[in-house]
């Protein structure tokens, strides 16, 4: 398709030309709307600032596509290591004169030895509601356990990083 005689395109060419021949009649509306006095915008202004939107709204939901899931590994992450913090806590305690493990989650929340807690409260992921579940495995050795979708129990070691899986 070529442009017709007497067409400012077909004299210079090409898509810039187009693009410049756009903007100098834009900016001839401009001129003329200015001393008729604003009535509003014209549709192209329009469609252009629609589409500008679109891409942008576009690039920040692609951008934030992955965030829910490296939340999840860190909030995982996060309740397993402050669980295994407590424990080790609780073991360590002097007015623990046994050196006993606690055995139930109930054990890092109550004041046993003194009047203060191990753990304020237990993490809400001990039911399993986000994808993970934290327990403390039967037999009270020291050991926190984290099960992550269809696997079952592993042992947690905050250097293995097992709530990636979640991801």
């Amino acid at each position: 398709m070529t442009p017709a005689e007497g067409s400012p395109f077909r004299e210079k060419g090409g898509l810039t030309t187009v693009i410049q021949y756009w903007f100098e009649k834009h900016r001839e509306l401009q001129a003329r709307r200015a001393e008729e006095g604003f009535g509003g915008f014209t549709l192209i202004e329009l469609l252009i600032v629609i589409v500008v939107l679109g891409i942008l709204a576009a690039v920040v939901i692609f951008a934030l596509g992955g965030v829910t899931g490296q939340s999840k590994v860190a909030a995982c992450n996060s309740d397993a290591k402050s669980v295994e913090t407590a424990v080790e806590a609780y073991h360590a305690f002097p007015g623990n004169t046994d050196n006993s493990y606690p055995t139930v989650m109930g054990d890092l929340t109550a004041p046993k030895f003194t009047t203060e807690k191990f753990l304020r409260n237990v993490p809400s992921a001990t039911v399993k509601n986000d994808g993970w579940a934290i327990t403390l495995p039967p037999g009270g050795k020291g050991e926190v356990d984290v099960t992550t979708g269809a696997a079952g129990p592993t042992s947690y070691d905050s250097a293995t990083n097992l709530c990636d899986t979640l991801k």
